[in-house]
This record gives C-alpha cells, sequence and structure tokens, in this order.
C-alpha cells in the first residue's frame, strides 16, 4: 500500500511525500467551509492525475485517517483536532519554519513555473552529459567545504578561463541558475551562469574552505534586486502615483523607507534605499519613462542619462 512504511520504490516514494503534503495543505485552514476528512480527502485525491496515472492510484478514507495518525500526528507532530465521528479534521497549527520547508516542496509538485523549467531545461541542454553531476558536486562541495574549478568565458577577454571557487550555494535569481561564490584568486564574491561553465570540466579539489562560516544568501544578495553582487550605492527616487505599484514592486526586496510628498507636483512619493544592481534599476524605471527620476547619487543620474542617448540613437 502506498500509505505503507514498505515502500521503497522511489517512484512510490515521491506519489506517497506528493499525497502527505496534498493532505497538510489540505487540512491547514480551519476555516474552509468543506469538511475534511478520510472520505472527503480520499475521494479529493483521486482525481489528482498524478494519481490516476499511478499504478497503485486507490486509497481508502481509513488509509488517510491512519496516514494522518501514523505520519501526521506521531511522527511529524502537527498538532491536528478530529471531530468525534470523523466528521471534520483541522489542522490547528504548524510551526513556521517547517510550515516554509513544506511550501517550497509543495511547490515543485503542484505549481508550474515556466521560468524555472525553462532555466533548467538551457542547463540541460548544456550539459547532456554532466548536469545533474554537476549539481551533485557542487551541492556537498558546498557542505563539505571542498574548493571546486572549472572552464568558464572571461567576461573581460571573452576567452575561456579556468576559475578556483569556493562553492557556496546554486540560486535561481532573475532569468539563469547560477553559482554562487568566492573567486579564491581574486577574494570576492562572485556568480557563474551554470550552463555556461565548459561541459565536463568541473573539479572537486582536494582543498579546504571553512563552509561554516560562508556568508548567508541574504548577506550575499542584500542590495539586490535582480541577480548581481557588488558593491552597493544610496539611491533617492522619486515616482508618480501612477507608477507606484510597479516601483516598489521592484524596490520591495531590499527594504525601502518611502515617504509620501505632500502638495500637487508630478511626484507622489520619494524612496531611499542602498542597492547592489544599479544599472538594472536603470533598466527597470526606463520603461515609465517621465514617471521617475533617480534624485541621487548624480553618477546614476548621469548613467541613466547616458543610457537613455543611446537608446534615442537609434531612432
Amino acid at each position: 500500500m502506498l500509505f505503507s512504511d514498505k515502500t521503497v520504490n522511489p517512484a512510490n516514494q515521491i506519489h506517497v511525500i506528493r499525497r502527505f503534503l496534498h493532505v497538510i495543505g489540505l487540512l491547514q485552514n480551519p476555516s474552509d467551509k468543506d469538511e475534511w476528512n478520510g472520505t472527503s480527502i480520499s475521494d479529493l485525491l483521486s482525481m489528482d492525475t498524478f494519481e490516476i496515472s499511478s499504478p497503485d492510484s486507490q486509497v481508502s478514507p481509513k488509509n488517510v485517517q491512519d496516514y494522518i495518525d501514523k505520519k501526521l500526528i506521531k511522527e511529524l507532530k502537527l498538532n491536528i483536532r478530529k471531530q468525534k465521528g470523523g466528521k471534520r479534521i483541522e489542522l490547528v497549527n504548524i510551526d513556521e519554519k517547517l510550515m516554509i520547508e513544506l511550501v517550497n516542496i509543495y511547490s515543485l509538485f503542484v505549481v508550474h513555473d515556466s521560468a524555472r523549467e525553462s532555466i533548467l531545461r538551457r542547463f540541460a541542454e548544456k550539459h547532456k552529459l554532466d548536469c545533474l553531476w554537476m549539481m551533485a558536486r557542487v551541492y556537498f562541495a558546498s557542505i563539505t567545504g571542498r574548493m571546486i574549478s572549472f572552464r568558464y568565458e572571461s567576461r573581460l577577454s571573452n576567452e575561456m578561463k579556468e576559475y578556483i571557487i569556493k562553492p557556496y550555494y546554486m540560486v535561481m535569481r532573475g532569468n539563469n541558475f547560477y553559482l554562487a561564490g568566492e573567486n579564491a584568486e581574486k577574494r570576492r564574491n562572485v556568480l557563474f551562469i551554470f550552463s555556461k561553465i565548459a561541459e565536463k570540466s568541473l573539479k572537486v579539489l582536494d582543498v579546504n574552505f571553512d563552509a561554516e562560516n560562508k556568508p548567508s544568501l541574504e548577506e550575499l544578495f542584500a542590495g539586490s534586486i535582480g541577480a548581481y553582487i557588488g558593491t552597493k550605492k544610496h539611491v533617492k527616487l522619486r515616482y508618480s502615483r501612477k507608477a507606484a505599484e510597479y516601483v516598489e514592486e521592484i524596490i520591495d526586496s531590499i527594504n525601502p523607507e518611502i515617504k509620501k510628498i505632500e502638495g500637487n507636483g508630478k511626484y507622489a512619493y520619494e524612496a531611499e534605499f542602498d542597492v547592489a544592481d544599479d544599472i538594472y534599476l536603470c533598466k527597470q524605471l526606463i520603461t515609465w519613462g517621465s514617471e521617475t527620476e533617480i534624485i541621487s547619487p548624480i553618477e546614476l543620474r548621469e548613467k541613466m542619462k547616458s543610457m537613455l542617448e543611446n537608446c534615442l540613437k537609434n531612432y
């Protein structure tokens, strides 16, 4: 049975995890107007296309009840309230850390992330012989503190160059799949696009680094609104009410200080923040034309002016 501890087939294990997350998801909101119990949950699970395609697609109300008792309550220690007669089952509360982990895993099953799929497809196509191997070796090198090397096209010389890196994280930012780490030669944090690493060039070296003291993702990308690691600039930006929703969506992740501008002038808001990828910021603001204006620093105003002038040359 799928809900049995005897399941050893990897495909079935994935099947179990999927069901397990479905059950927790359905029970999380006690205010749900539908009354979830063994029968209603098993009926709904049978409608999942993944369930239908499974060789063991049938699950009974008793299976669900047993699974909740043995797995969710006894093993995960979830606080689940069951009404007499099994008319309603509710998840009373859930630890926030566990909830975030479950959301991340559950999204892999039920959310269609076309951007992520496209990014990983590009990587797999460029690395048909070593894509999974690269991910495994980089991951374990990052947690065991082993440096890696690989060949990568230098942005300055446009030539293939050997890099030695302390691997920190594999991350998806913007529209790419990156390796974030420290350039051992230059001793600065850098990003490499995985698909641009030369195929079969990755090596795990017999050189160690202190993996326990690597920076957190939050530290690495502090001040980044796209995919950039670098020195931050303090920016003051003004924008209209019309552009407010768009602008604030862009800068929300870098904790801006926003204040309303009094009066009937062109701009309704002013925001101040520290940002690392200032050029990316300029590119995003260009789409709103005169509805936004960079007030400071002066060098960023000049950069924006130069970008706009270069665009106009084509027209």
